[in-house]
């Protein structure tokens, strides 16, 4: 009895932690996604996949925090547009949900960004590079940048 009793609180425990890892995909897609809507609808796929790619880069990277919502709404270095924050409407419905389709693509490892794109920063490509950054590629509107 006794072991049984332990085979169903494992159980119990394990869907629980299944329960909270759909939770916390969810909640990482709609940062992932909410990014790439304010930061990049209207640029091309690749630079769609840009914009993750620095969020997914900056998770991996020691300096930024550890999750894709912590990396999106972290403040000070300030990266992503403060409309990712706010509750602002959401008015192209056609470029929200090809946003959330490619996030949850992303999220899920469906697709993935090339390893060999390491950009930790991004910015307009009509801006000067920042101080200390060094230009990584362009895609876009947009410009990628790494640490010197």
């Amino acid at each position: 009895m006794k072991n049984i009793y332990i085979i169903c609180l494992a159980l119990t425990i394990f869907n629980i932690n299944i329960v909270n890892a759909k939770v916390a995909s969810i909640q990482e897609t709609i940062c992932m996604a909410k990014t790439i809507y304010w930061e990049a609808r209207g640029e091309p796929y690749d630079g769609k996949l840009g914009v993750a790619g620095v969020v997914l880069n900056r998770v991996a990277h020691e300096d930024f925090p550890n999750t894709i919502c912590e990396v999106v709404h972290q403040k000070k270095p300030i990266q992503f547009s403060k409309e990712i924050i706010k509750r602002t409407t959401i008015k192209d419905k056609k470029a929200w949900q090809e946003s959330l389709d490619l996030a949850g693509r992303i999220v899920n490892r469906h697709v993935r960004i090339k390893p060999t794109f390491r950009a930790i920063y991004f910015d307009n490509a009509r801006v000067k590079a920042p101080k200390g950054l060094v230009l990584h590629m362009s895609i876009g509107k947009h410009k990628f940048y790494n640490k010197r």
